[in-house]
C-alpha cells in the first residue's frame, strides 16, 4: 500500500504541475503555433502499455537510453534508472508524461476563457508577474486542478499495465503496487479469495483519497 500511496502522489504532484506548465506556456508564446499543441497532445495519445515499453527501454543498463547518452557525452558509465530506490520515481515521472498533456489542454481552454481586461487591469496596477498569476490567472483554474487531482489519483491507484511492462513489481519489491500484488495474488499464486479481498481494499482506497482530496480542496472550490 506504502508504495502505492508513493507513487499516486508524486504522480499527481508531476502532472498537476507539469500541465500547468505546459499551459502556461501553450498560452502565451505559443499561441499561434498549432504545430506545437499537436507536439504537446502526442504523449495523451500513447497507450500505458506504450509509454511502460519507453521507459523501459530508457531506464534499462547498459542497453538503455540512458546509457547512450552517458556514452555519447564521454562518460564511461552504465546508467540505470530502474534501481530500487528510483524505481517509483521514474514510474511517477512516466505516468505524469503521458497524463499531463490532457491537463494542459483543460488549464488552456480555461485561460482562453479569462478576459483579457484583467490583464489589462493588473498591468495598469503594476503587479509583478507572481501576483498576476496568483491573483488573475490561478483562481479560474482551480477548479480544473481539482477535478484532475480526483482523476489522476484513481487513475494512478488502478495503473497495471504501465507498472508491469516497465518493472514488473521490481527490483524486488519496490515497485510491487498494489494492482500488481493484486495480479500476483490472483493469477500467479490463484488466491482467488485473497485476490477479492484486496480488489475490495483497493476500491477503498481509491475512494478514502477522493474523499480526502475533495474535504481539503474541493470543499473550497464548490
Amino acid at each position: 500500500a506504502l508504495v502505492s500511496i508513493r507513487f499516486t502522489v508524486e504522480s499527481v504532484i508531476l502532472t498537476l504541475l507539469v500541465g500547468l506548465g505546459l499551459a502556461l506556456t501553450l498560452n502565451s508564446a505559443a499561441r499561434k503555433q498549432q504545430w506545437l499543441r499537436a507536439i504537446v497532445i502526442a504523449p495523451w495519445a500513447v497507450s500505458p502499455y506504450g509509454v511502460g515499453i519507453l521507459f523501459s527501454y530508457m531506464g534499462r543498463g547498459q542497453t538503455g537510453l540512458g546509457t547512450y547518452v552517458a556514452m555519447a557525452l564521454g562518460l564511461k558509465t552504465t546508467v540505470n534508472f530502474l534501481q530500487s530506490n528510483i524505481i517509483v520515481e521514474v514510474l511517477a515521472v512516466g505516468n505524469a508524461w503521458n497524463m499531463a498533456p490532457l491537463v494542459a489542454f483543460f488549464l488552456l481552454a480555461n485561460m482562453t476563457a479569462i478576459p483579457t481586461r484583467l490583464y489589462d487591469l493588473a498591468a495598469i496596477d503594476r503587479m509583478t508577474r507572481w501576483e498576476t498569476f496568483s491573483h488573475v490567472t490561478l483562481p479560474p483554474l482551480r477548479f480544473t486542478l481539482f477535478v484532475f487531482a480526483c482523476i489522476v489519483t484513481v487513475f494512478s491507484l488502478k495503473a497495471f499495465d504501465y507498472v508491469f511492462t516497465v518493472a514488473r513489481g521490481g527490483p524486488g519489491d519496490a515497485s510491487a503496487v498494489l494492482t500488481y500484488q493484486l495480479y500476483k495474488i490472483s493469477f500467479v499464486n490463484l488466491d482467488l479469495g485473497y485476490g477479492a479481498a484486496m480488489s475490495f481494499f483497493l476500491l477503498a482506497m481509491i475512494l478514502v483519497a477522493t474523499t480526502l482530496i475533495y474535504l481539503v480542496w474541493g470543499r473550497v472550490e464548490a
